[in-house]
């Protein structure tokens, strides 16, 4: 159990999907530059730290140590089917979530996102930080965010 978002691709060959994905990356880019989130990209160990991988090929992310869960893992083809992340609401979900809601804002036909997490709740929270609205004023104390990002 733990706090979930599921994702599918439906088709990774489709003109919508082929044409978001640079964006997607594009736009992971500049999440991960604006979101002060302690970040690693594929390791065995939670306490190694190593580059977050973001490239044409794919996006691989999790949180540092303790703060670390499962990791995400998006790419141009895959996951066909059903992929999951569970972030259990550790700091890193931030990122999770914005890039997931970017592929799905940039790819509508092609990409289908759900998660445990509700709209007027995690998601608002969330989505607000990434916009600098005040409601999330927490967030900036907490230190997870720079500023405004979409």
């Amino acid at each position: 159990m733990g706090y979930t978002h599921y994702y599918h691709i439906r088709d990774p060959h489709h003109p919508e999907w082929h044409s978001a994905w640079p964006r997607i990356v594009h736009d992971a880019r500049r999440i991960l530059d604006m979101v002060a989130v302690p970040l690693s990209g594929p390791t065995e160990y939670s306490d190694i730290v190593t580059p977050v991988q973001l490239s044409e090929d794919g996006i691989y992310l999790n949180g540092v140590d303790k703060a670390s869960h499962e990791p995400m893992r998006l790419t141009r083809t895959a996951p066909v089917g059903f992929g999951f992340v569970k972030t259990a609401l550790k700091p890193y979900d931030l990122v999770v979530a914005a890039i997931l809601l970017r592929a799905a804002m940039l790819a509508p036909t092609q990409f289908e996102l759900g998660s445990d997490g509700l709209w007027g709740n995690e998601w608002m929270n969330e989505c607000g930080t990434l916009r600098g609205e005040p409601n999330t004023e927490e967030a900036f104390k907490k230190g997870l965010f720079r500023g405004p990002v979409l």
